[in-house]
């Protein structure tokens, strides 16, 4: 398994969404489903979630209700002053006496995480990071209700890193190999074990925008899934593709936009022989979302979601 994930593409709609909430000043969002009875929409709907947001935009709480209206769960975050993260945590029901999963991390000068800690559902736990003058980091320490259970070191060469592994004894597990170009992108990771031969690997290749259009993974130099991403002249992300050495290409995701550049349709499916699940999105004048409306072919699954705000 791979020690780090590299992370996928994401459209730019999100950080849109923001900058709507926040030029509306708006409060919160409240979710109703409704359900279809044929091709006719059912005049009662059901209360799904509330989602609260702070001044900037930021989610601060989420809660989400089982169809009899009880809370299922509550999802609460905070934010500094540089909008990192700070706490994120989730409680079942309607109690908020303990958190069935709770993260609170902090932040340097340089807005570098240095310490999360907390609660992942069954221990405590606290990792640290250390950074060189240059903001790399040199060192993650991971610990299980106090005890250390993992720590990595990392080493640099040129354009290479190697991360080693030792468990909380001190006993080296295995090595992990970064590679990048001269434009400090990521197009290699390969895992080692203690005998020094290659587990696993995979390489990433990007657009002249830095944008990640290709990841394979390898096993014995052999390719076993491969994703493109595809992207329009705005940069947003609007198909992922998947192949492996049994199954031809076919695209998993896809993304449309509408004049706006606000997102229009999400389609999606897990094999390339099956037909695409959709949502598809409704915007008022403000900018903000109105109404989606899901379909799930494979059960014949219909729902039109509507959403009603609330201004500060």
């Amino acid at each position: 398994m791979f020690v780090f994930i590299h992370a996928c593409p994401q459209s730019a709609d999100e950080n849109r969404s923001a900058k709507i909430i926040t030029r509306n000043r708006i409060k919160n969002q409240v979710s109703w489903d409704y359900a279809y009875k044929g091709t006719k929409v059912e005049k009662t709907g059901i209360k799904t979630s509330v989602t609260l947001f702070d001044g900037y935009g930021n989610i601060a709480q989420v809660t989400t209700f089982n169809p009899k209206g009880a809370i299922v769960n509550i999802e609460k975050y905070q934010y500094d002053s540089h909008g990192n993260k700070t706490e994120y945590s989730r409680y079942s029901g309607n109690t908020e006496s303990q958190a069935a999963y709770q993260k609170i991390s902090k932040y340097n000068e340089k807005n570098l995480v240095y310490q999360e800690s907390g609660y992942d559902g069954v221990e405590h736990f606290t990792n640290t990071y250390k950074y060189d003058n240059q903001g790399e980091v040199q060192e993650i320490r991971y610990m299980k209700n106090t005890v250390l259970a993992e720590k990595r070191i990392f080493s640099r060469d040129g354009t290479s890193t190697m991360v080693s592994i030792y468990n909380g004894a001190g006993v080296l597990l295995s090595k992990l190999v970064l590679r990048y170009d001269e434009r400090k992108n990521l197009i290699e990771e390969s895992v080692y074990g203690i005998n020094q031969s290659e587990l696993e690997k995979k390489t990433y290749n990007y657009d002249d925008n830095k944008k990640l259009t290709e990841e394979a993974k390898y096993k014995l130099d052999k390719v076993t899934l491969k994703t493109c991403y595809t992207y329009n002249e705005s940069g947003d992300l609007t198909d992922i593709s998947e192949e492996n050495p049994g199954t031809a290409k076919f695209i998993k995701k896809s993304y449309t936009y509408d004049s706006m550049k606000n997102l229009k349709e999400i389609s999606w499916r897990r094999k390339g022989n099956e037909e695409f699940n959709r949502i598809t999105y409704s915007y008022d004048s403000r900018g903000l979302c109105s109404s989606t409306d899901t379909w799930y072919p494979a059960t014949k699954y219909k729902v039109l979601t509507k959403y009603t705000y609330e201004t500060y």
